[in-house]
């Protein structure tokens, strides 16, 4: 299943070409890239930005939910390490920033191609939902569509490291080796062949997602969030639930029943499970981090003090998720020896308890601190004032550590 997604990823820039001029309709936006698995967040700060409200992207993730719950599905020993739909995370966001979202939902790509063209040429940039990412729609050239692809701004040179790490296999890799040539650096207006973009647009449902958004009563000062329903939704999406699949506290708690009962079985399995589920431990790890430093620059400039025992129980959560994955690819690298190997999953496991203890805990503090905020409503100001610049700074700590692990893993 990951596979699927990282090939989705991959196939949007093999089927991109150095980007042309646009004779036709075309939006001029801001490039964002994304350093981490963030395109959702990024893609909507491009749109944002281009309506000319400029929001960090610390405080777009958290607006959306995307630094908190997992999900997992035991039949298909598959999860994830946040717990949000990214369609559904823009439109969380924007309620709370006052914009209006417009979700398009297509069965025929040539409707949904002719309102993309309506919606461009009126000045009007669209987000793409593809099949596991996000992208922009900037433009339309003739039988091109022009896009900006937040993933472009760390994939574009370093493509065929990393599908051999995937192990993608060395034709994919050959051929996005001569396609690396073909194309130049970065995701700004880069230019996908329509017939391609429909191969990448179709949901596995067979429908084609796009959102639209536009002001309606932009918010310029961040006192007048909902901070209470934000910490609530948090708070949901960290204590999850066990319908209509595993989510938040009880995705890890089966996929820990899964490493132990499962995966055991090292040799026997396929590698790509063990890289299932390594990802999905980094992920969790990075988002609880980041999670974690926005949440105490939130505390110190708010007074919540139940906030900054909130960030510590998710930096916490970030460890044991961290050691996890440490002893996951520890087991990937001696497959060969079993016992060792069955020791470290086992060993992962135990892990994966303590990082679901410490979700269960942040998920009772925010609860908290969602009354602490809900108290306030009304009465005195939050207090607020400077917060972006004091989370922002704490967060680009957590985002240096995860560019910094990323790069080791690209081999840059």
């Amino acid at each position: 299943m990951t596979r699927v997604i990282a090939l989705a990823a991959f196939f949007a820039l093999a089927a991109i070409l150095a980007p042309v001029a646009a004779s036709g309709a075309r939006v001029e936006i801001p490039f964002y890239p994304m350093h981490s698995p963030t395109c959702a967040a990024r893609s909507l700060q491009m749109v944002l930005s281009f309506y000319g409200y400029n929001y960090s992207v610390s405080l777009l993730l958290q607006l959306m939910g995307w630094d908190y719950g997992a999900f997992y599905m035991p039949q298909y020993h598959f999860g994830y390490g946040i717990g949000v739909y990214p369609v559904n995370a823009v439109i969380t966001a924007c309620r709370y920033l006052g914009f209006n979202v417009t979700v398009l939902r297509f069965s025929s790509f040539s409707k949904a191609i002719e309102e993309l063209r309506s919606y461009l040429a009126s000045g009007v940039p669209v987000i793409l939902q593809l099949r596991g990412h996000t992208i922009v729609a900037t433009g339309i050239n003739g039988s091109y569509i022009l896009v900006n692809d937040p993933s472009g701004g760390i994939y574009s040179c370093k493509v065929v490291e990393l599908a051999s790490y995937l192990g993608l296999g060395k034709e994919l890799g050959d051929h996005l080796e001569v396609l690396k040539r073909e194309c130049r650096a970065g995701g700004k207006d880069l230019a996908i062949p329509l017939e391609r973009l429909r191969d990448l647009w179709e949901s596995w449902y067979g429908y084609f997602t796009a959102i639209v958004v536009k002001p309606s009563k932009p918010v310029t000062s961040l006192s007048s969030i909902d901070w209470s329903s934000v910490l609530e939704r948090a708070a949901e999406l960290e204590r999850g639930s066990s319908y209509p699949y595993a989510s938040g506290v009880y995705a890890w708690m089966e996929f820990a029943r899964d490493l132990e009962t499962y995966f055991t079985n090292v040799s026997s399995h396929s590698l790509e499970l063990f890289w299932d589920a390594e990802t999905m431990l980094e992920i969790a790890s990075a988002r609880r981090l980041d999670a974690a430093s926005f949440l105490e620059g939130l505390a110190a400039s708010s007074g919540c003090r139940v906030l900054a025992n909130a960030s510590w129980a998710l930096e916490r959560a970030s460890d044991y998720f961290a050691r996890a994955r440490q002893l996951v690819l520890w087991a990937i690298a001696h497959r060969n020896h079993v016992d060792e190997s069955r020791k470290a999953v086992l060993e992962a496991a135990k892990y994966v308890k303590l990082g679901a203890e410490m979700d269960a805990k942040a998920a009772r503090l925010l609860d908290e601190a969602s009354t602490c905020f809900r108290n306030r409503a009304g009465g005195s100001s939050l207090g607020l004032l400077g917060y972006e610049l004091i989370a922002t700074c704490l967060a680009i700590a957590a985002a240096a550590i995860a560019l910094a692990l990323l790069a080791k893993r690209l081999r840059i």
